[in-house]
């Protein structure tokens, strides 16, 4: 099966829709197929990494200065970088020079059915990856992991005969958070919280431009017992050096963690996270990790009110309104409470239960038979 994934990261859009793909793309790979990537180079892009991991990359050129993304009709329009046509237009000049691709999976919140019709001559199956629900697609099949998402919501988005694979069960996350999961036996339930070892997990995404981390370690300063906290984020995040300099400085066990290769682990070793409620969300439900979240995109919205309705964590509100007292307080209240946390923890683990790309990959396959694609 060959497959083709159009998908970008940048400072904007941040990292985790290619985050995703590469789940996915790396299911595939294991199953025998040809997986390839279509990516524009914009500012904080993810082209390099994806390469590192085995995959071609497709580059679709950097915008230039002259150019103005626009794109109206689509809220995330702008992040594409360049109008929606010249994008198509470059898309398919490379799509027709790969020969017979069975999918083309879209994940882009600036692109819709529009750009989507005009790749139908170039493969043979569409399949987008979304979670807003803002814009129709002309696809073949719609993934949205959004838990308790239904069919309505696309109902007159997609075209009649669309299948939709929605709901928490599609939620495509690495194989280490199941292995993480099962090798803790947390299939049978949370363990009871050890509140005399509190380890705190910070992550506001790849690259964090808003800079929530900084508000982070300062909120883990203020708290008054004895916690160390371990903060992720990539290489290429703009507040590097900055936060950098705050974790030297402080007086508390912080461990800052550049590109790391064992985030399941540490999230399955972690109390209480803090962060931003985006794609990994999702992987702290599936190792049982409850969350404090601090809201830094419109799209996140989305996530913020599953995560208050199912009591997975604490959202706490808009980055910009959010102080360090405020993240303190609410992570000593919830360290306070080891039945509530162990509550939060079963709720999570209920949500994910880490299969979503096993069930994914499942899908393309059968309906590549279905679609006399040789697999």
């Amino acid at each position: 099966m060959k497959a083709v994934f159009r998908v970008d990261a940048s400072l904007q859009i941040g990292t985790g829709h290619v985050m995703r793909c590469l789940t996915i793309a790396h299911v595939l790979a294991k199953h025998g197929g040809d997986c390839a990537f279509l990516s524009r180079k914009l500012e904080g892009n993810l082209i390099d990494f994806v390469r590192s991991k085995g995959f071609r990359v497709l580059e679709l050129p950097e915008p230039g200065e002259s150019e103005k993304a626009l794109n109206g009709n689509i809220v995330h329009g702008h992040w594409l970088g360049v109008p929606l046509a010249q994008d198509a237009r470059e898309t398919k000049e490379i799509l027709s020079k790969l020969g017979s691709i069975h999918y083309l999976v879209v994940d882009h919140y600036s692109i819709d059915s529009g750009w989507e019709h005009q790749m139908r001559s170039f493969a043979k199956q569409i399949m987008v990856i979304d979670d807003l629900a803002d814009r129709a697609h002309d696809c073949d099949a719609l993934i949205d992991a959004t838990p308790k998402k239904n069919s309505q919501a696309y109902e007159e988005l997609v075209p009649a005969g669309t299948n939709l694979l929605l709901g928490s069960k599609y939620v495509p996350i690495r194989p280490e958070f199941r292995s993480a999961r099962l090798s803790l036996s947390y299939d049978s339930g949370a363990p009871e919280i050890e509140l005399e070892q509190l380890t705190l997990f910070i992550a506001f995404g790849g690259l964090d431009t808003h800079n929530m981390s900084c508000h982070a370690i300062a909120a883990v300063e203020k708290i008054q017992r004895s916690v160390k906290a371990e903060l992720f984020m990539r290489s290429g995040a703009p507040n590097l050096n900055q936060i950098r300099n705050k974790i030297k400085t402080s007086k508390k066990s912080i461990s800052l963690r550049i590109d790391s290769n064992n985030i399941a682990q540490a999230m399955s070793a972690a109390t209480l996270a803090i962060g931003a409620p985006g794609m990994m969300t999702w992987e702290w439900c599936c190792v049982g990790l409850p969350g404090v979240f601090i809201v830094c995109a419109d799209n996140q919205l989305a996530n913020a009110e599953v995560i208050q309705s199912e009591n997975l964590g604490k959202v706490i509100g808009r980055h910009t309104d959010v102080s360090a007292d405020l993240i303190a307080s609410t992570i000593s209240d919830l360290l306070s409470d080891s039945d509530f946390l162990k509550e939060m923890s079963n709720c999570c683990l209920a949500t994910v239960d880490g299969l979503g790309v096993e069930r994914i990959v499942s899908y393309m396959e059968a309906a590549g038979e279905r679609h006399d694609c040789p697999i």
